[in-house]
């Protein structure tokens, strides 16, 4: 079964999950049929930051769907709607069994709870119990298909109940605390009379209508009566207790999975189901507080969730530190396999697209896995082996997948995108992730990651700028071969290396013949053809190691790994009979004549620094000038 799961801004649906492994369960212990779990989670709304959403959700272009025997979606909290409406076409286009979770969504099944039956109960409430007869409808989100729900709901019911128009409002928000102020502001200042009640499309909007209420000195439900929706903590638990519906979580994803199992063994299912959302009538509207619920417990059960937390906020911080000091993927791997093994887990990998560590790529990463690019960057299991050992470090992603499919069956896959702000990178896969209802903050190591992996990859730019920079300022712009500049970098270190290796090395030293006369008499255009011509030769006669440098001028230095004395005869050769062809199409340049001096070392007499080589190549090579007869 494939899960696609948005994350509700920095917080995970945790709750899907476990129901859903615990129908799964049920299902085996039933049928004997295991299933297996990919859960593709991202966070697509955690930031106004578009560039960083596009990457997060590219993490649903991962799977081929159509290989999944069934899918799962929580569209809920896909906020930019071309983005929910790419998804919903994926899902269809798989052509499998999918149920969307609590939204309706075209050409899929529906699980989720009767919002519209559960908010006419809590208005019927209101009207039979408390005798209201005006109210006000603070929603969330318009294009939410539950607040759409609970509002088409809310008007039914005026209708049905033959409310005026002028006893009723209603206004469109946020799921947020926040959206209850601005509801509360609005009523009060639009000058109306207060109404009778207010219904609230959650409970975090129903607490800010009634601290909003408090602040202008109106009492709930004293003066205004107030209901919520979804019966969080924080309604049960406030002050008034706030009366709402509802909405087992983990009930709706057992639901969802139970209703898959049977589309999948060819049952007759209904394109909606809906799991019980009983309502709570208590003090905000008017009634007596429940009595469900043990203050005392929740209190001592809130101080130690806090311990909980500043655990995992130091584990946390602790996990970031070490993050900052990672600067090579590597570093980036064993530091986040590391988090890994120490989480409530059965092992992790991360794959990455091997584009991002070729530092000559330039940031060329498409906006989707290109999964042929796709590698392992490393991973582990908890099997027993060494905590040390690297599983398929290296092997293209389609090894790890093959591994992944020959697990033991009835196992859960957790699977994250790493992505460059909108670029895809990859993702992390964490098998069995027991932890996800734990105190750790998953976003946050999420984020965390991914900076880290943004820094890394600018820094890797950086270098490879600044590599980039180097070899230009090394060439020699005319010849491009190297230039002096880069003797005492480059080409000295490599020549004591080949010392160092046991290596014979050849130095040579060569100067144009009669260059200024070419210059004089056919102008410097035409001598620096033939600049080119023998930086050319020199170059593409070394035997093998070696390297080609304009000394200055009309000067050349070349040094070569060499046999013997034999080797660097034969290289002059070569080079000679280059210079020397007559010229052709490719080449419309007359023979051109050098001296070239040569010595090899190591020369006892010459010792091991380069510069004392190169002088006495020098000086060879103007025995050899002299020798044709005084030649410029």
């Amino acid at each position: 079964m494939a899960l696609l799961f948005d994350g509700w801004k920095r917080l995970i649906t945790a709750a899907w999950t476990e129901g859903i492994l615990r129908e799964c369960e049920k299902i085996q212990k039933e049928t004997g049929t295991a299933i297996d779990l990919v859960q593709y989670q991202c966070w697509g709304n955690a930031t106004p930051n578009l560039s960083f959403n596009e990457g997060e959700y590219a993490v649903f272009q991962l799977p081929d769907l159509s290989r999944y025997d069934g899918i799962i979606c929580d569209l809920t909290n896909i906020v930019d709607g071309s983005v929910r409406q790419a998804v919903i076409q994926k899902v269809r286009d798989a052509n499998v069994p999918a149920v969307s979770l609590c939204i309706e969504a075209p050409g899929l099944l529906y699980a989720g709870v009767d919002g519209r039956s559960a908010e006419k109960k809590i208005i019927e409430h209101l009207f039979q119990v408390h005798h209201c007869r005006s109210f006000f409808f603070a929603g969330g989100p318009e294009d939410n298909y539950e607040n759409r729900e609970r509002l088409r709901a809310f008007e039914e019911c005026m209708e049905a109940h033959h409310v005026p128009e002028d006893q009723r409002g209603f206004c469109f928000g946020t799921y947020e605390t926040q959206s209850g102020t601005a509801a509360m502001r609005g009523i009060l200042e639009s000058g109306r009379p207060l109404p009778d009640a207010i219904v609230s499309a959650n409970d975090n909007i129903a607490v800010g209508v009634i601290l909003e209420a408090e602040k202008h000195g109106i009492h709930v439900p004293e003066d205004v009566r107030v209901t919520g929706f979804d019966c969080l903590d924080k309604a049960m638990y406030f002050d008034p207790q706030i009366t709402s519906a509802e909405i087992f979580r983990e009930g709706i994803g057992a639901l969802a999975m139970r209703v898959l199992f049977r589309k999948m063994s060819g049952q007759t299912v209904t394109k909606h189901s809906y799991a019980a959302s009983p309502c709570h009538f208590t003090e905000s509207c008017g009634c007596p507080n429940t009595g469900e619920v043990s203050y005392r417990s929740y209190v001592r059960g809130q101080i130690v969730y806090g311990i909980e937390i500043q655990k995992a906020d130091d584990r946390q911080a602790h996990f970031e530190s070490q993050l900052m000091e990672c600067q090579t993927f590597a570093q980036f791997r064993d530091c986040i396999l590391q988090k890994c093994r120490q989480l409530d887990d059965d092992g992790a990998f991360i794959v990455l697209d091997e584009r991002l560590t070729d530092p000559e790529n330039g940031g060329a990463l498409p906006a989707v896995c290109d999964r042929k690019h796709l590698k392992v960057l490393g991973g582990f299991e908890k099997d027993g082996s060494s905590g040390d050992t690297m599983l398929f470090a290296g092997a293209p992603e389609q090894t790890l997948q093959e591994h992944l499919l020959e697990r033991k069956p009835g196992q859960m896959l957790f699977v994250t995108p790493l992505h460059l702000k909108e670029r895809a990178a990859g993702y992390i896969v964490i098998e069995n992730p027991r932890f996800l209802s734990d105190y750790e903050n998953i976003y946050r190591m999420h984020k965390g990651v991914l900076n880290t992996l943004q820094e890394i990859w600018d820094h890797q730019r950086i270098e490879e700028s600044m590599r980039q920079l180097k070899a230009l300022y090394e060439r020699d712009r005319l010849t491009g071969v190297y230039q002096r500049a880069a003797l005492k970098d480059r080409i000295e270190p490599a020549f004591r290396e080949m010392l160092s290796s046991g290596s014979k090395v050849g130095v040579c030293f060569a100067d144009a013949d009669r260059f200024k006369r070419i210059n004089d008499r056919r102008g410097h255009e035409f001598g620096d053809r033939v600049l080119q011509k023998i930086a050319k030769a020199l170059q593409e006669n070394l035997p093998g190691t070696g390297y080609v440098c304009r000394y200055g001028g009309d000067e050349f230095l070349a040094i070569l790994e060499v046999t013997d004395e034999e080797g660097l005869e034969a290289y002059w050769e070569c080079v000679q009979t280059d210079l020397l062809r007559k010229p052709d199409q490719a080449c419309d340049l007359p023979p051109v004549q050098i001296s070239m001096g040569m010595v090899l070392a190591p020369d006892a007499s010459l010792g091991s620094c380069l510069d004392d080589y190169i002088n006495a190549a020098d000086r060879k090579m103007y025995t050899m000038k002299g020798n044709h007869h005084g030649r410029e």
